[in-house]
Parts: structure tokens; sequence; C-alpha cells
């Protein structure tokens, strides 16, 4: 047990026992219940009209105007996150190059991921998972350019495409 848990089992005070619990009462048995009356025999039912068509609320239209708006939103959303992904494209190619180039070693760093957690503040994990997709995305032309034109992430770049390449 760490130092936390103890001290947390330490400042729970000892609990004093419950109070002895009476015995209930017997319970009376319960009444007989009445039989159920059969349902009447039913003759031929009568044919059923159709519904009458019901007119659509009056803020329907808002719910179309909302749903649209919905709809713009998520197209948005949808067309920012493949300019991301392309973003993130142009980052992997530069950082590759910066890794042929052995820039990293400028500085003193050991490597290249080493390099780039200092200089842009991310772990030194994600660093080499970077470091290895853009070096993998250099034997990878048609992986390359699909992220490239945002139709890929980095989490699929990274891992499926780049996994037989470690």
């Amino acid at each position: 047990m760490g130092p936390a848990a103890a001290t947390l089992v330490a400042a729970v005070a000892p609990v004093a026992p419950a109070a002895p619990v009476a015995p209930a009462a017997p319970v009376a048995p319960a009444a007989p219940v009445a039989p159920v009356p059969p349902v009447p025999p039913v003759g031929p039912a009568a044919p059923v009209a159709p519904p009458a068509p019901v007119a659509p609320p009056p803020h329907a239209a808002a719910d179309d105007d909302h749903l649209d708006a919905l709809q713009d939103l998520g197209d948005e959303i949808a067309t920012l996150s493949a300019h991301i992904h392309a973003a993130t494209h142009r980052l992997l190619t530069l950082i590759a190059e910066f890794d042929r180039r052995r820039g990293w070693e400028v500085g003193g760093h050991r490597s290249c991921a080493h390099w780039l957690a200092f200089r842009t503040g991310i772990d030194r994990g994600a660093a080499r998972e970077k470091v290895r997709a853009a070096c993998a995305l250099t034997e990878l032309p048609e992986i390359s350019e699909a992220m490239s034109r945002g139709e890929l992430s980095f989490a699929k770049v990274r891992g499926p495409y780049c996994a037989s390449l470690r």
C-alpha cells in the first residue's frame, strides 16, 4: 500500500457497529384474488379506415433549418479535419527531410526525435512516432499522396501502414 493509500485508510474513522435489528412482524397471508371474468367474444371486425394524414407541426420548418445548419456544421468539421491531415503530412515531410539531413546533430541532440521533442514540446514517444511515420512515408508514395490530400489521418498512417517498416 502506497503512502497516499495509507493516509486515506488512517483518515477514515472506524465505524461503530450497527444496532441490532428487531425481527420483522409476521406477514398475514394475502386475500384470495377473484378470478378474471372471460372476455366476451367479438364478432367480425368492422373495416378500419386508414388514419387521416397528419399535417406537419408548425415547427417542422424550423427543424429543417436546424438539420441544414447541423449538416453545414458537420461539413465544416470534415473539411477542417482534411486540412489538418494535409498540414500534418506537410509537417511529416519536413521532419523526414530534417532527419535525412541530420539537422538534429547541429544542436547536439541524440536523435531527430529528441530534437523534435525539445523544439516543439511534444512527448519523446510522440516525437519518435512522428519521425518513424515521416521516414516511412518516404517509402510509401501512395499513402503519402493520400495523406497530402487530407484523405488519411496521422493515426491511420502511423498504425497499419508504417508497422511493416519498423
